[in-house]
């Protein structure tokens, strides 16, 4: 059973590094950047992650650009880890 994570944030002694790649973390922040994605909506109603997703299958593309920025904004603590942790962060985004 998977330990629930109520404060992503709260890494318990462990650095971000070690923290990002437990089981527990490393599944909160794939079901947080996957609700991220499906549902980032812009003030006029627009779904642009979605688009993104769906352009890049469309042209047969392998990846798309998502703005730090808004992530930041939405996803606090996803951004909190990143620039600690870019490769594992990365990997755990791109599953």
């Amino acid at each position: 059973m998977i330990e629930s994570i109520e404060d992503l944030e709260e890494t318990r002694g462990y650095s971000i590094r070690e923290w990002v790649t437990m089981l527990a973390p490393r599944t909160e922040i794939k079901n947080r950047f996957k609700n991220f994605l499906r549902n980032y909506c812009t003030s006029k109603g627009q779904y642009i992650y979605k688009e993104k997703i769906k352009k890049m299958c469309e042209n047969n593309f392998s990846s798309f650009t998502v703005e730090f920025q808004i992530l930041a904004n939405k996803e606090n603590a996803l951004a909190y880890f990143l620039p600690d942790a870019p490769l594992e962060m990365i990997a755990i985004f791109d599953e």
